[in-house]
């Protein structure tokens, strides 16, 4: 179960996002992330992140559209290291569910965004 808590201010096409995660994978443990990114927006192209603050070392990526036909493809990519430790066996793993929930959540939010425009 993810919570997430999202403020931004704005600057054209370069923001500050500060969010708070809280991860407990089937109560085994609980992980808190606290970040302030600088997010790079390529309009219809690319968004980046880097880290400014908080309790990860480092955290950088992007997230990608490319088109395709009638559709566009969507990617992520990212590098995250925790100052924290993470549990070994199960870490990865919980990771990885935490990403495809966030993408399954973009996907969902996409198609919303996309039943409201052809609504109007």
């Amino acid at each position: 179960v993810s919570c997430l808590s999202c403020s931004s201010r704005s600057r054209g096409l370069q923001a500050l996002i500060e969010l708070s995660d809280f991860i407990e994978p089937r109560q085994f443990f609980k992980l808190t992330t606290t970040t302030v990114s600088r997010i790079f927006e390529t309009p219809e192209s690319e968004i980046r992140f880097d880290l400014v603050s908080g309790n990860l070392k480092r955290m950088q990526g992007s997230w990608t559209l490319t088109p395709h036909d009638h559709a566009i493809g969507v990617g992520y990519r990212a590098e995250l290291v925790p100052e924290f430790a993470v549990p070994p066996l199960i870490g990865p793993a919980v990771m990885a569910q935490n990403v495809k929930a966030m993408a399954e959540g973009v996907a969902r939010e996409i198609e919303r965004r996309k039943l409201a425009n052809t609504k109007e």
